[in-house]
């Protein structure tokens, strides 16, 4: 994989101790079909085989793959770091734990993203999986929530409820330098505070 321009896509992995979840998070990104992107490792000095895991991803993809090790100061913190760090035009935030659910995913949102380029951000389903690799369903599985150009339901439900998960966003790095980064300050909630701020300025 060799990217001669920058890429579509900077799929930003944070992590700290990963190394029982990142192996499946690094084996679903390389067979991806679809191959142009950058995979962002922000790490917070992890103490386990974290970082050896990146590095020998590293060997085999050493234009694709960067690591950057950050003094841990929150998830936040992480997220933001890893924006600062992409490239890309599109960035989605797949942490350690988390794997794309088919080898289609980043090709399926190239053709959805090229042929909607006015969109800024765009969100779909996750399907979450427990420690034992049981399916435990789908989030979001309402209609009402299943709508890539917010309505005006779905703006004021946000208020209540998150329904657009973090691994499933795909989102202009523009948006980032235009409406400011993820609030630092919040430990958890960080995502939802991000959506409500950009949801009515953005497409």
């Amino acid at each position: 994989m060799t990217n001669l321009s920058p890429p579509i896509f900077s799929i930003i992995t944070c992590t700290y101790n990963s190394q029982d979840y990142l192996e499946q998070n690094i084996l679903s990104v390389k067979k991806q079909k679809f191959k142009n992107y950058e995979h962002i490792f922000i790490d917070g000095d992890s103490k386990d085989n974290t970082i050896e895991l990146i590095q020998n991803y590293q060997k085999d993809y050493p234009e694709i793959v960067k690591l950057f090790t950050r003094t841990p100061k929150g998830i936040s913190n992480a997220f933001n770091e890893g924006i600062k760090e992409s490239n890309g035009k599109y960035l989605i935030h797949l942490n350690s734990d988390d794997s794309f659910f088919d080898n289609n995913v980043l090709q399926k949102a190239y053709n959805f993203l090229i042929a909607n380029d006015k969109l800024d951000w765009i969100y779909g389903k996750i399907c979450v999986i427990n420690e034992s690799g049981k399916s435990l369903g789908t989030f979001s599985n309402k209609s009402i929530f299943q709508n890539n150009s917010l309505s005006a339901v779905g703006k004021y439900i946000l208020k209540f409820i998150n329904y657009i998960p973090h691994q499933a966003v795909f989102i202009k790095k523009t948006v980032f330098n235009r409406y400011g980064y993820f609030d630092e300050s919040l430990s958890s909630k960080m995502d939802p505070d991000m959506w409500l701020r950009i949801k009515d300025n953005t497409q």
